[in-house]
C-alpha cells in the first residue's frame, strides 16, 4: 500500500508554492501519494500542476495604493474574518488529516495545520525562512507606540514559536550561516532548540544552469515579479510608468510578470511576458546582466545560482522582504531601493552603476554559493526513514 504525504503551503503568492514544486514531483516520482493544502494564489499555481489540492480559506495582507504594507488597513478590514478564517484553517486542516491519516507531515509556514497536526498529536516537519514577524512602521514612532509594538511582536513571536517548535524539524530552503539571506527573520528562544535547525538551501529546482550566447551588446535586465497580485500589480504599474519614459538607451528589459493574463508585449526597450515555461524563464535569467526582483525569498534563492547580481525593488512597510534586501547588500551581491523613490533617472543610474560593478557582484556570489546546498534529498530521507 503506498505512503500517504500531505503538504500544507502558506498560499499567499507564488514563492511558497513554487518552492515546493519539485518536491512534490520527487514525492509522486517515488510513488507517494501526495495530498496538498492551500489557498489564494498557492492554488492556482499549484492546481496547473498537480490533482489532490484541498482549498482553505485563504488571508490576504492590505496595501495601500502606494504599495505600503498597511496594518492599520489590514486590521480594520480584516481583524475579525482573519480570527474567523484561522479557526475555519484548523477545523479544515484537522479534518483532511483525520479523513487522510498521512504518514507523513511537511507544513509549509502555515500555523493552522501545526495547530490541527499538534492537537491531533500527530508529527510534522515544518519548512519556513521567518520565525519573527516585525510590524511595519512607515512613521516616525513615539515611545509609546514603540513599546507597544515590541509588545505586539513579542505576543505574535511566543504564539507562532510555541507551535513552530513542536515541529521535528524547522528546515530553512537558505545558504548556511553566516550567509544566511532570511537571518533577520530569524530568532530562536533557546539554543536547545539549535539542533532542529537544518539548511537545506535551494529546493526549489535541479536544473543544470545554461549560459546562453550574448546576443547584444546592451545591457540586460531581467524583472521577476513575485507576490501576490496586489503587490504585483503595484510593482508592474511603477516599472510601466520608468518603461514608457526610457528611450533609445543601451539597455533592455524583460518583464516576468507570471500572470496568465499578460500577453507578450514590446514597450520602448523592454518586453513584458505573463506566464511563462520553466525553460524559458531559465534562458530570460540567464540573458540577464542584472536581475531586478522584489525581495521574495523563493526568488532570491532560486536564482542566486545564476550568479547574476541583484537590484531588489521594494514596497515600503514589507519588512521581511527589507530585512533579506539588508542581507543581500551586506553580503555585496545587490542593492536595494525603494519603489516610490524611483523614476527612470535614478533607475538607469543604478543599473548602469551596478553594471560597471558587476564582476565585484559576481566573484562575491561565487563566494557564498559554497554555503548553498541543494539538499532536497534530506526532506525526502525524512519522509522515507520516518513515516508513521
Amino acid at each position: 500500500m503506498k505512503k500517504k504525504v500531505y503538504l500544507s503551503i502558506n498560499g499567499i503568492g507564488y514563492g511558497h508554492s513554487a518552492r515546493n514544486l519539485l518536491l512534490i514531483k520527487e514525492l509522486l516520482k517515488r510513488g507517494y501519494l501526495v495530498y496538498i493544502s492551500t489557498y489564494n494564489e498557492g492554488y492556482e499555481f499549484l492546481k496547473k500542476y498537480f490533482k489532490n489540492i484541498y482549498l482553505s480559506a485563504g488571508f490576504n495582507l492590505i496595501l495601500t495604493e502606494e504599495g505600503i504594507l498597511s496594518v492599520k488597513l489590514t486590521l480594520a478590514k480584516q481583524f475579525f474574518s482573519s480570527i474567523i478564517k484561522l479557526f475555519l484553517q484548523i477545523i479544515t486542516e484537522m479534518r483532511n488529516l483525520i479523513h487522510i491519516n498521512p504518514n507523513y507531515i511537511i507544513v509549509d509556514s502555515r500555523i493552522s495545520t501545526a495547530v490541527a497536526a499538534r492537537l491531533l498529536r500527530m508529527k510534522y516537519v515544518l519548512i519556513l525562512n521567518q520565525f519573527y514577524l516585525d510590524i511595519p512602521r512607515i512613521k516616525k514612532m513615539n515611545k509609546l507606540i514603540k513599546f507597544l509594538k515590541r509588545i505586539s511582536e513579542r505576543i505574535l513571536y511566543e504564539i507562532l514559536f510555541t507551535m513552530w517548535i513542536y515541529a521535528s524539524y524547522l528546515i530553512i530552503p537558505d545558504l548556511k550561516p553566516p550567509y544566511t539571506i532570511c537571518s533577520y527573520s530569524i530568532k530562536l528562544k533557546d539554543k536547545q532548540y539549535l539542533h532542529k535547525l537544518k539548511f537545506v538551501g535551494n529546493i526549489i529546482h535541479n536544473q543544470r544552469i545554461v549560459k546562453n550566447k550574448k546576443i547584444s551588446e546592451k545591457i540586460c535586465c531581467t524583472v521577476i515579479l513575485s507576490g501576490n497580485l496586489q503587490e504585483r500589480s503595484i510593482m508592474f504599474k511603477s516599472l510601466l510608468k520608468i518603461i514608457k519614459k526610457i528611450k533609445n538607451e543601451d539597455i533592455y528589459i524583460n518583464i516576468l510578470t507570471g500572470l496568465n493574463f499578460i500577453k507578450k508585449t514590446r514597450i520602448n526597450s523592454a518586453v513584458i511576458y505573463g506566464w511563462i515555461k520553466d525553460e524559458e524563464k531559465s534562458y530570460l535569467i540567464n540573458e540577464a546582466n542584472i536581475l531586478i526582483v522584489n525581495g521574495g525569498h523563493s526568488t532570491l534563492i532560486e536564482t542566486l545560482q545564476y550568479k547574476k547580481p541583484y537590484l531588489i525593488l521594494l514596497l515600503k512597510g514589507h519588512t521581511e522582504k527589507f530585512n533579506n534586501s539588508r542581507k543581500i547588500k551586506e553580503l555585496g551581491i545587490g542593492e536595494y531601493i525603494f519603489i516610490d523613490e524611483l523614476n527612470e533617472i535614478i533607475f538607469l543610474n543604478k543599473i548602469k552603476e551596478m553594471y560597471e560593478n558587476k564582476e565585484k557582484y559576481e566573484n562575491n556570489i561565487k563566494n557564498i554559493l559554497k554555503y548553498l546546498n541543494n539538499d532536497i534529498g534530506f526532506i525526502l530521507d525524512l519522509v522515507y526513514y520516518d513515516s508513521r
